[in-house]
């Protein structure tokens, strides 16, 4: 949490200036859909996946922690690729970290959404 606020407030994203939807709104509302996502991903990320598999055993269905996990990582790594890219055309940032890429929007969308993938990729590991 403290490094996305850090990246928030290098990029001049601070709530208490009013500046917090040039980048630190984006940045926030990203991480919390990509632990969504996650959470659904892995059997024991959240207390609802259990119940579900006990919900599926009560009706002779056996998940397994490596059957949830097989069945849930290709669209959980869609999910978390595309999160962002979503979030950046409907939630897009009011400002640009790097001043020489204030009038390419491209070169700063492209940045944007490796620093995205870059901080749930830590947060991953």
């Amino acid at each position: 949490m403290f490094s996305l606020q850090a990246l928030c407030l290098a990029c001049g994203s601070d709530p208490d200036k009013g500046t917090a939807k040039k980048m630190g709104a984006y940045v926030m509302k990203t991480c919390f859909q990509t632990t969504t996502v996650s959470s659904a991903m892995f059997i024991t990320a959240m207390a609802a996946n259990p119940l579900a598999v006990n919900l599926a055993a009560a009706e002779g269905i056996n998940i397994s922690w490596g059957l949830w996990a097989m069945a849930g990582i290709v669209p959980g790594l869609i999910c978390l690729l595309t999160v962002p890219l979503i979030l950046y055309a409907l939630y897009p940032p009011g400002g640009c970290c790097a001043p020489s890429a204030q009038h390419d929007v491209a070169t700063f969308g492209f940045h944007l959404y490796r620093a995205a993938v870059t901080l749930i990729y830590g947060w991953m590991i």
